[in-house]
């Protein structure tokens, strides 16, 4: 039976909808290279197949009547998914629609079953994700990481940030990590590196290549969990995430839980809103006088009920950002202290008009108090 050329146009038009799936199977969008790409509100921005270019300004993105459109901001060419097909397929458009239109059928999922029918498979299982690497080699990669004041902006930005405070658990990484990639990679291996959470998985680069300053992460027993990373500058597009975490790593206790086991029988224990609040609150409580063990939680949005076992027996201090987030989350596990039998549950807040610790410290360095 001949096929119905005109169903199965609409068919693809229905079933295109999805722009990251139409463009990961016609090759412009690899969502392991953030520099192939940028997000937008219901699309993507992609390299251009029209021209030919190293900066994405080609958005596709799903239109008013509900179908894949694009627009290249740079060279003004538009089409849809028919159009998209045949520019990345250097096909004529019209002439060659028969031939454009089994390909767009493919890049959607819709194959020829017979009889003028067509169905769709179900999509295929991703592939399984690599194992993390291994805690020793993690450990020993993260010894690799240089000093901050190896490079002067990474340690003039923390300088700024946490004047007069212990940055043993910080590191830095170069403007250009390729030698430094190579010699972790000669050192635990080329797969191992692969697997650390901190690689490209099709380049073998590094990810988040910006976010230079290293935040150490250890767990109870002193080794390098994992590595939160911070951009130390404005980010070069929109939607970078101000902090990253290598994939597969999300922190699983808090940031400095190592000093637990040195602890004395009447120190307390003080929980701040992230790792650099907590390097700075350990500075302000020491001026106050407080015998605290401070630790730091990765977000109060993802916070643990068992974290606060730390305070079992202790007095507790609740110290997170001046913000409606940090004072609702306050309200919330102030419980779960209770409830771990702390003796005592302070509430601190940062001096005015300070958000953070981080900047509660660096007003009152510059007051000269």
């Amino acid at each position: 039976m001949r096929r119905d050329n005109s169903r199965l146009l609409d068919d693809v038009r229905r079933a295109g909808t999805d722009y990251r799936v139409v463009c990961q199977q016609l090759g412009l969008y690899d969502p392991d290279n953030r520099h192939s790409y940028r997000k937008q509100a219901g699309g993507l921005i992609v390299r251009c197949p029209h021209h030919g270019e190293r900066t994405p300004s080609c958005s596709v993105r799903i239109g008013r009547d509900g179908t894949l459109g694009a627009y290249c901001f740079a060279c003004g060419w538009s089409g849809n998914v028919f159009t998209l097909v045949a520019e990345v397929h250097g096909l004529d458009a019209k002439r060659d629609f028969p031939r454009v239109l089994e390909i767009a059928a493919s890049v959607v999922g819709i194959v020829d079953v017979g009889g003028g029918r067509y169905d769709r498979p179900p999509p295929p299982a991703p592939p399984p994700e690599p194992p993390v690497l291994e805690p020793e080699l993690f450990d020993e990669m993260a010894r690799m990481l240089d000093p901050i004041d190896h490079h002067d902006d990474v340690a003039r930005y923390v300088a700024e940030r946490l004047p007069g405070c212990d940055t043993s658990d910080l590191r830095a990484l170069p403007v250009d990590a390729t030698g430094l990639v190579d010699r972790i990679a000669e050192n635990i291996g080329h797969d191992e590196w692969r697997r650390s959470g901190l690689a490209n998985r099709t380049t073998g680069g590094l990810v988040w290549r910006d976010h230079r300053l290293c935040i150490l992460w250890r767990d109870e027993a002193g080794k390098v969990a994992t590595i939160q990373r911070r951009l130390i500058r404005p980010a070069r597009t929109t939607n970078v995430p101000k902090y990253v975490f290598p994939s597969g790593r999300k922190p699983t206790v808090p940031f400095g839980v190592e000093r637990i086991a040195t602890m004395g029988p009447s120190t307390g224990v003080a929980y701040t809103e992230g790792a650099l609040d907590a390097i700075a609150y350990r500075v302000l409580a020491k001026r106050e006088g407080f015998d605290v063990c401070v630790l730091g939680v990765p977000s109060v949005s993802i916070w643990k009920g068992s974290w606060a076992m730390y305070a079992q027996a202790r007095e507790a201090r609740i110290a997170f950002d001046r913000d409606a987030a940090g004072q609702k989350a306050t309200q919330q596990i102030e419980d779960d202290f209770w409830r771990a039998q702390a003796v005592l549950v302070h509430v601190d807040q940062p001096d005015k008009p300070a958000k953070d610790w981080a900047e509660n410290l660096v007003a009152l360095h510059r007051a000269g108090s």
